[in-house]
């Protein structure tokens, strides 16, 4: 019922909704999908290493969450070094 309406709803106000805001970005449906489409694969790359981790790893919850950890560290370093000085203010600096 969701899809229905969300579908309904969008396709009469494409241009308002989608259209014209990627005409202002300068993108296409093209590259959007593309955008899109690699998105739902690194996701789907995750969600099977993690699911491969739960069940091959010794003690597979704990290891889980000690990666899980270790990942929300680098990604908070990676993006210190990519946003720092490029993008807001001290806060994105650590």
């Amino acid at each position: 019922a969701f899809t229905f309406w969300q579908v309904t709803y969008t396709r009469s106000r494409y241009d308002e909704l989608i259209g014209a805001p990627m005409r202002q970005a300068g993108t296409t449906a093209v590259v959007a999908a593309a955008i899109l489409g690699t998105i739902a694969a690194a996701n789907l790359v995750h969600a099977l290493t993690f699911f491969h981790t739960l069940k091959h790893f010794p003690h597979g919850a704990t290891s889980a969450g000690v990666m899980k950890g270790l990942q929300a560290v680098l990604v908070f370093v990676a993006t210190g070094m990519v946003f720092c000085g490029r993008a807001g203010g001290e806060e994105m600096c650590f």
